[in-house]
């Protein structure tokens, strides 16, 4: 057995500080003494990208010891040094030297030195192959039939031929490890660990990991599994066992590929795209969260994962839920509508209770452990993705909580500091937007007043390099007719959305003449809206909550990625029209001069702030989508 790996991001470190040449002593002196960082790397850039790679100690007592005029490269005695290679992120782990710089699409991810840290060497993966590109299936199984109260096991593993069946390979390394992860949705809690790990070898098929359940209700169930790597999902197995009474016959089926469809063990999703894809590229951190029912109740297990090999953690939890979800995030969301106003001191009572409320949600929802380490990842987080499948929590309002000695300390909400999107598991990954033909809606009516007032000014800014802009009448037919076509790369809606806490399939658009557009309405050929893989905005009332529906997770959101868009934004409480009239300016402006997705709703969170003191509704919007993405 020989040590392999993916590639060195897996093994990457994050934990340093980058100092270019031209960096003044004083001003390293300060970072090195505030971030205390564990190495510190030196680019040198006008000397064909060299770098340099020290302890911060070392470093530190360099620079305390030269004068505060001194070169940088003088006061850390560069020559004397020899420099550190560069590699790609995507090397090979196994052929790496000792030490290396780790760069991706020209940035810095971080070092690698084994002779100092080896501890980094506990992320090559072991295995019996050469790290050789494979292609492997995910398979799982499980009786199509228990009878309620029985325990029984969920198999998964990989498969190197997908046995004559529909469906698409997952392409993986030999020796590389894939974390699972078991997610029962209806008739079944899961007894014992809810996450597992399988490692690709040359076998033709892996031993499986086993998975424990009881089945607890007469239904048609459904278990999801799924299989991540680097915070990547690559696969999905979705099955439907039926739960009887005590009469119920056992009859074992296997799911193995994409699309099979058996009516009694359910279907596999695979989504298999190319792991060493050269633009491939990450978010800084995901925060993978999953929900499941247990005999205490919902709970919460998180996780990171990431680039940055240090932000690669362990299960946390469960966070159990002692509360019923949705009537909680109901009143968070009531309450933020009722915050502002246009005295002075109100407006500033109310921006500290919204702190407050992220503050609390970020201490609740994140296990100390958890809280600590994207505390201390903040610095170095620029996007973050959020994969989850609980249809409750608003994670953007988390509000961040550190400790500096032995004081509290804050550094802004999930959405304010970090270019954050969310995105449902197990969904294929969109991460290029087109808006060469945009279709617009705008109705008048509650919040729409201020965003029918920037329509000209909106329709104007999309005009902007050749690009097709059609105003839709806001009707149901007409918009319906839109959907139906498939041809637009860009939806947006502005005007009055009402949200159904009964079921979130039924919270609707308003149209004009008293006809709404549900989620509902999306069935059928309104389906055909995915064809052209488009970003969606509803800059409407609470339409980007979600909620259970008859199937599983439903709203706006669901129902949108479902059909095939690339991305959807949408407000989790009602937004004044002025406001959201800024907010789709200027993130349309940001989204179009290159901004990837993430950054621009970030931006344009920022613009409302600024332009509407005492506003909460700078903090109502949410995006579904890679936070990566970018307008083509």
């Amino acid at each position: 057995m020989k040590s392999i790996s993916t590639h060195l991001r897996d093994i990457v470190s994050t934990d340093f500080v980058l100092l270019p040449v031209e960096r003044s002593v004083e001003l390293a002196r300060a970072l090195l003494a505030s971030l205390q960082p564990e190495r510190v790397i030196v680019e040198v850039a006008t000397d064909a990208g060299r770098f340099f790679l020290l302890a911060a100690e070392e470093a530190l007592a360099r620079l305390e010891a030269a004068d505060s005029e001194a070169p940088l490269a003088e006061a850390l005695d560069l020559p004397s040094l020899a420099p550190v290679p560069a590699l790609d992120a995507y090397s090979p782990a196994a052929e790496a030297p000792d030490r290396c710089i780790v760069v991706m699409d020209g940035r810095v991810e971080g070092f690698f030195d084994a002779d100092i840290d080896p501890s980094l060497r506990h992320r090559v993966r072991w295995g019996d192959g050469d790290g050789s590109p494979v292609l492997r299936f995910l398979a799982a199984e499980t009786p199509a039939s228990v009878t309620v109260g029985e325990a029984v096991l969920v198999l998964v593993s990989l498969l190197e031929s997908e046995g004559g069946q529909a469906g698409g390979p997952m392409t993986l390394a030999l020796g590389m490890t894939l974390d699972l992860w078991l997610v029962a949705r209806s008739g079944f809690v899961v007894e014992g660990p809810a996450e597992g790990t399988l490692v690709v070898t040359d076998e033709p098929e892996t031993l499986p990991w086993r998975f424990r359940l009881r089945a607890m209700k007469v239904c048609r169930a459904r278990i999801e599994v799924f299989a991540f790597h680097g915070g990547r999902c690559l696969g999905k197995v979705v099955l439907s066992p039926e739960v009887v009474g005590p009469r119920g016959a056992d009859h074992p089926t296997r799911s193995r590929s994409l699309g099979e469809r058996d009516g009694k063990a359910g279907a596999m999703q695979c989504h298999a795209g190319p792991l060493f894809s050269v633009d491939d590229r990450s978010p800084d951190l995901v925060l993978m969260v999953f929900e499941r029912r247990s005999l205490r109740g919902s709970e919460l297990t998180l996780r990171l994962a990431g680039p940055d090999a240090s932000a690669n953690s362990p299960a946390y939890g469960p966070v159990v839920l002692q509360e019923d979800s949705q009537q909680f995030f109901s009143r968070l969301f009531a309450d933020f509508e009722g915050l502002g106003g246009d005295d002075p001191g109100k407006r500033a009572s109310a921006e500290r209770r919204l702190e407050a409320r992220g503050c609390h949600l970020f201490q609740s929802l994140l296990p100390p452990e958890l809280q600590c380490l994207v505390w201390s990842l903040r610095e170095r987080i620029r996007s973050l993705q959020v994969l989850s499948e609980e249809p409750w929590v608003p994670w953007e309002l988390c509000r961040l909580v550190g400790k500096e000695g032995d004081q509290l300390l804050e550094d802004g909400f999930f959405g304010e500091r970090f270019a954050v999107c969310r995105w449902l598991l197990g969904a294929a990954r969109k991460p290029r937007l087109s808006l060469d033909r945009v279709g617009l809606v705008v109705s008048e009516g509650g919040e729409a007043e201020g965003v029918s007032g920037e329509s000209d000014d909106l329709e104007e800014l999309l005009r902007r390099g050749g690009r097709q802009v059609q105003r839709i009448a806001p009707r149901h037919l007409p918009v319906m007719e839109a959907l139906a076509s498939g041809v637009y790369t860009g939806l947006h809606f502005g005007g009055h959305g009402v949200h159904s806490h009964v079921d979130p399939d039924r919270s609707g658009l308003l149209l004009e003449g008293r006809d709404a557009l549900t989620p509902l309405d999306l069935a059928g050929r309104a389906g055909n809206l995915g064809k052209a893989a488009p970003l969606v905005f509803f800059n409407a009332c609470t339409t980007g909550r979600t909620g259970l529906a008859l199937t599983g997770l439903g709203g706006w959101a669901a129902r949108l990625l479902a059909a095939g868009a690339a991305a959807y934004v949408g407000t989790y409480w009602a937004v004044t029209g002025a406001a959201a009239g800024t907010f789709s300016l200027a993130f349309y402006g940001r989204l179009l001069a290159g901004d990837p997705i993430g950054e621009a709703v970030r931006q344009a969170r920022i613009a409302v702030r600024a332009a509407h003191e005492g506003d909460p509704s700078w903090l109502a919007y949410t995006a579904f989508a890679d936070p990566q993405a970018r307008v083509e």
